[in-house]
């Protein structure tokens, strides 16, 4: 897994909104977020990664993969099926559960076809999307320790980002920023959006917002 620093297409998410299609026309997000992906796909919002929000009311850590294409749901549905004792593992470990409360996404009202309404891990079966996510004080976020709070995190989620990737053929390794600073930068950078962009003032672009844009646009992978 990668943190790229670049301005643009990095792992920070623009501050643009698309507003395109949307009858909601403020320009400019009131979150910073970043999607730390997977190597092989970087610029694929629907890739395993790890992942961090700042809001000024709401900061989420994390990471998983949110709705990924038939193919590679397909692949992660056959892993849990084929693999049942290794997602048991994931699903009871205990530092994940402690951290995250248990694993997440959105998923189907009836089982996907082929897959027994009985199967032990039916409920996961459904999922159209996976993750291990956490809310953590704002507060935190403006501090030092925020690094250490977010690579705790980020290591805790690491049975299921070992799991997915596992399904999808690729290799699993911690997150490597491209520069010795790089994440503590970024953090610092994505902080100080954050705590620009109250909720008040939507539409109005923050402090150094367009110093923040950057990286995929698009929905934020796993909470949208």
């Amino acid at each position: 897994f990668v943190a790229d620093p670049r301005a643009n297409g990095g792992s920070m998410f623009r501050i643009y909104r698309d507003v395109r299609f949307s009858k909601d026309r403020r320009p400019y997000k009131e979150h910073a977020s970043c999607h730390f992906r997977h190597e092989i796909r970087t610029r694929d919002v629907h890739t395993p990664g790890y992942y961090v929000h700042l809001a000024p009311n709401d900061v989420r850590i994390g990471g998983g993969i949110w709705l990924p294409p038939g193919a590679a749901l397909g692949a992660i549905r056959n892993a849990i099926d084929e693999d049942r004792s290794g997602w048991k593992r994931v699903v009871t470990n205990k530092r994940l559960n402690e951290t995250f409360g248990g694993i997440g996404g959105d998923g189907l009202v009836r089982p996907p076809r082929g897959y027994d309404a009985d199967h032990p891990h039916i409920e996961d079966l459904k999922r159209k999307t996976f993750f291990a996510m956490r809310r953590v004080d704002r507060k935190i976020a403006l501090t030092p320790g925020f690094l250490n709070e977010v690579t705790d995190t980020f290591h805790a989620a690491t049975p299921l980002m070992k799991f997915l990737t596992k399904a999808l053929g690729q290799a699993f390794s911690a997150p490597t920023p491209l520069h010795p600073r790089a994440p503590s930068l970024k953090m610092r950078h994505m902080a100080q959006v954050a705590k620009r962009v109250p909720a008040a003032e939507a539409g109005r672009a923050a402090p150094g917002a367009r110093r923040a844009s950057g990286g995929c646009g698009g929905a934020a992978a796993s909470v949208g």
